[in-house]
């Protein structure tokens, strides 16, 4: 769940499904048919702002879900997810 909280445990969701994980993104990257390099860039578009297309309501609801399940600001699991994937 990394990517929302900030602790650089990317594979792990902390005991719940809805924080972000490496296996959400890699499911997403199925589901979209992109490779996961797209879905993190993405990713990182939809946290700074940027418009996104049809995928932007579906990442919405994947933000405010991780928020809730970490109990956090919905613009701090955006701040915290765009931190991990402009470093990598």
């Amino acid at each position: 769940m990394c990517y929302n909280c900030g602790c650089r445990i990317l594979e792990d969701d902390m005991g719940n499904p809805a924080n972000i994980h490496t296996a959400m993104l890699e499911e997403l990257s199925e589901k979209w048919q992109l490779d996961l390099a797209e879905v993190k860039k993405l990713f990182l578009d939809y946290t700074e702002g940027k418009e996104i297309g049809e995928k932007q309501v579906e990442l919405e609801i994947i933000f405010n879900k991780a928020a809730a399940a970490w109990g956090q600001p919905l613009e701090d699991a955006k701040k915290n997810t765009a931190k991990i994937l402009a470093e990598a």
